[in-house]
């Protein structure tokens, strides 16, 4: 977990402790109160019948926690001479691990129901992320404290399911062993032995959240999600950077010149440049597969890098208006070829282009430009048409304005504020179509500014 903050995550270093003290504070109310309903009122006399998480979060526990991915909180005190009833144990041990199952139900219908919705707010950086590391670390919780080893609860529910004899002999061993067991498979799982990949998959399973990982290699939001840029200039590009990673996601910025790319993506967290000709075949079948080794598989790509030339089809240059088409459609084609695939696997993701309205008419200026953005729009339909059905999200986005840039200010002096586009406005309408509910979905896609002649 101390590791986000080493590769400057800090937003999701935040959320997932803030996920983690709930959760441990109502793993340990759960113990307290049904302690109490089942007659034994220590753990209120000792303070602990509370949702403050001062009462139930140990320091010590919490640090191990952060900097070696295992800890604990403070265990609930109990008497057991004043239980009810002989299996009031058990009960009161399986709140704990009952309470982590609830949080974590309720946090992923949560979760569904506003993806569904489209609420605006779900979409904004760290609510979709932090609903997400609630259930897992509410699942992580639940499962491992089910383990019938040391003061687990566990140890608690298990005698209860073994007959007598069994039951004895097993509560004889746990007193002995228990301990030392528990801290040997903790060890083994640190060292990176998949000591808990069973029942973490079972916990997975019960509310279909797959690839969980224990809390100190906890992924980026809906695990790990990755974005490979392309066209990653000080514009739009960086916009799309920003917004993305403040989103969760790790994000790949292709682009052609080293020292933009490279100064761009050090001002943004969670952000790795990647120097690539998207036209170049070879280049581009290498950054990706850097991309893929570097951060993960992508779970979403966005085509943003262009190229033009203008003038009547007299004057457009035929080596030029190829190179052009390499970079709107050829690389688009290059692209979806490479990511489609594991996004069908996984049966999510989402292709974005960027355009403009070139690609819908054939302006004379724009000879040299519009048939290859035309193209490339085509193409992105045919991708929607063929990966819709296997929950790939593909959209095209046109921007019909002048983007906000130093040059275009220069260029338009005398324009006033509102003519333009702000990036950061265009970037988040990407960010928006990108995550929309299924029921929902956007192919094509025009953003202008309100006093935009069309």
């Amino acid at each position: 977990m101390i590791d986000l903050i080493y590769r400057g995550e800090t937003l999701l270093f935040a959320l997932l402790l803030i996920a983690l003290v709930a959760s441990l504070t109502f793993h340990e109310f759960g113990h307290a109160v049904v302690a109490k309903w089942h007659g034994d009122r220590t753990a209120q006399l000792a303070g602990r019948l509370t949702l403050n998480p001062l009462a139930h979060v140990d320091v010590m526990g919490l640090l191990m926690v952060v900097l070696v991915g295992f800890g604990y909180a403070k265990p609930v005190p109990t008497d057991p001479r004043n239980f009810r009833s002989p299996r009031s144990d058990l009960w009161v041990a399986a709140a704990g691990p009952g309470m982590n199952l609830l949080l974590a139900a309720l946090a992923w219908n949560g979760f569904l129901l506003m993806r569904a919705s489209g609420a605006a707010y779900f979409f904004e950086p760290g609510v979709e992320t932090f609903f997400i590391i609630l259930v897992q670390v509410n699942l992580l919780l639940m499962v491992f404290n089910l383990i019938p080893l040391g003061p687990l609860d566990g140890h608690y529910i298990l005698p209860h399911l073994l007959p007598a004899g069994l039951a004895r002999a097993y509560r004889h061993y746990n007193a002995r062993y228990g301990v030392w067991a528990l801290l040997a498979l903790v060890a083994l799982a640190l060292l990176g032995a998949p000591v808990f990949s069973h029942v973490m998959a079972f916990a997975a399973a019960l509310f279909a959240v797959h690839h969980l990982h224990r809390i100190g290699d906890l992924p980026m939001a809906d695990d790990q999600r990755v974005c490979l840029l392309t066209g990653a200039g000080p514009g739009t590009g960086a916009a799309i950077a920003r917004r993305f990673a403040a989103g969760g996601y790790r994000v790949a910025m292709l682009a052609r010149k080293a020292p933009r790319v490279n100064e761009l993506a050090a001002g943004i967290d969670g952000a790795e440049p990647y120097v690539c000709d998207v036209a170049a075949p070879e280049q581009l079948a290498a950054t990706v597969a850097a991309v893929r080794a570097d951060l993960g598989e992508p779970t979403v790509m966005v085509h943003n890098a262009t190229l033009g030339a203008f003038g009547d089809f007299l004057k457009v240059d035929p080596d030029i208006f190829e190179r052009n088409f390499r970079v709107n459609a050829t690389a688009l084609l290059r692209l979806a070829q490479a990511v489609a695939p594991a996004m069908i696997e996984r049966g999510e993701g989402a292709i974005l282009c960027t355009g403009n309205t070139a690609a819908y008419r054939g302006v004379p200026y724009f000879a040299g430009f519009a048939p290859t953005k035309a193209a490339q729009r085509i193409l992105a339909e045919s991708l929607a048409r063929s990966l819709g059905p296997k929950g790939i999200h593909v959209a095209y986005v046109a921007i019909d304005a002048i983007i906000d840039l130093p040059w275009t200010r220069k260029r338009n002096p005398d324009a006033p504020d509102e003519f333009f586009c702000k990036p950061d406005d265009i970037a988040g309408e990407m960010w928006h179509i990108a995550h929309q509910p299924r029921s929902a979905w956007t192919f094509d896609a025009m953003i202008r500014p309100f006093g935009e002649k069309w």
